[in-house]
């Protein structure tokens, strides 16, 4: 990913403690599929190698989702690298 290339709007959810979803913000984000590497996605969940990069805010937390179009990601883990 290019320095500043993030084309896809995308919005943060997360889950209350009644199982409501809550929507916290959206963030620009770059999608990435690494293609090739694992065959195309047949359920909800099968897992697929994708990238997702944003720059870094204290909203990506792990546990919340991503929701771009109709996809909805798990965010796993989230780093700073300037850390």
């Amino acid at each position: 990913m290019r320095a500043g290339r993030l084309r896809y709007r995308a919005q943060l959810v997360d889950l209350s403690a009644q199982l409501q979803a809550v929507e916290p913000g959206k963030r620009w984000v770059d999608i990435r599929t690494k293609e090739g590497e694992s065959p195309a996605p047949a359920g909800l969940r099968q897992r697929s190698l994708v990238e997702i990069r944003a720059r870094h805010s204290d909203m990506f937390r792990p546990g919340r989702y991503l929701r771009h179009g109709d996809r909805l990601f798990h965010l796993v883990s989230s780093s700073d690298p300037f850390v």
